[in-house]
């Protein structure tokens, strides 16, 4: 896939400082972040012949003609795949005036897909197509963003409209985390980083790398302090909220509270047990 990956808070590869820091901008910074949604990703752009075009792997890159029925078909659920190529219909219907890139660019335009039947463990989203960057996209699905692009799709907000069809387009939805301050939820995790980093010697240790005892600990009290920052700031039940994104020191972070991760890993499992189940062939035995 081409999609760029942020790094999961909940991987554990970060030292006991870092996590400190990150939990301080959480929690008192204020800062503007990006909703995750269960959607379907895909990069477009409008190509030399004037035609619009669809990339979600490497090897997409270098066919300038894959159209909106070529990228669906990869879709295996057929209700995701009418969704999908509905969406693709009216971005192509409503945006081709307005595209923000000239015809041939090499910049592609990162779309997200939200429909009540695309979804997994979340409650599912009204349909919805998210512009959410655009990105130059090297033949080895490098991505990158210069200057001139991100000035062109800012100014691109300007003159994408809602539209009367059934989907809503709308230009990456960003919002401000609340300041925390008194909740609590920051000072307890605090007097519990303050006791692990004590007992494992050294601030700068990874969490791999203190016994797995405390490990442990440490992991369930940054969990507790993302269900605070999650449940201080969105109307979403922990367990139904995808999280969401933040940029911190120039790199990409993503924030999900564990229960959301299980019931997403239940899902996923009943997906794939529904398709093994399927009924054979009449008349086949096995």
């Amino acid at each position: 896939m081409l999609f760029q990956r942020a790094t999961s808070l909940s991987k554990g590869g970060f030292t006991l400082e870092n996590y400190l820091n990150i939990a301080d901008a959480l929690c008192h910074s204020a800062m503007e972040v990006s909703p995750v949604f269960e959607c379907v990703k895909i990069f477009v752009r409008i190509n030399e012949l004037g035609n619009f075009v669809y990339a979600r792997h490497k090897f997409d890159l270098g066919n300038s003609n894959i159209d909106r029925y070529q990228i669906v078909e990869r879709i295996k659920n057929e209700k995701r795949r009418e969704a999908v190529l509905e969406a693709l219909c009216e971005v192509e219907k409503k945006c081709f005036d307005i595209w923000p890139f000239s015809q041939g660019s090499a910049t592609w335009v990162l779309l997200e897909i939200l429909h009540p039947d695309i979804r997994l463990a979340s409650l599912g989203n009204k349909p919805t197509v998210i512009f959410r960057n655009a990105n130059r996209i090297s033949s080895k699905g490098t991505l990158s963003e210069t200057v001139l692009t991100k000035n062109l799709f800012s100014r691109f907000q300007q003159l994408l409209e809602d539209s009367s069809g059934k989907f809503s387009l709308v230009f990456n939805p960003i919002i401000q985390l609340n300041n925390i301050s008194g909740s609590g939820v920051y000072t307890k995790f605090r007097e519990e980083h303050d006791s692990i980093t004590l007992l494992a010697g050294d601030k700068k240790k990874k969490i791999s790398e203190i016994p797995p005892s405390l490990q442990e600990h440490y992991e369930d009290s940054y969990n507790e302090l993302v269900n605070g920052v999650l449940e201080h700031n969105f109307s979403i039940k922990t367990e139904k909220n995808p999280g969401f994104m933040f940029i911190l020191n120039e790199q990409l972070f993503k924030v999900q509270g564990r229960l959301f991760e299980v019931e997403r890993k239940k899902a996923t499992e009943k997906v794939k047990q529904s398709r093994t189940m399927a009924p054979l062939p009449f008349g086949y035995r096995k």
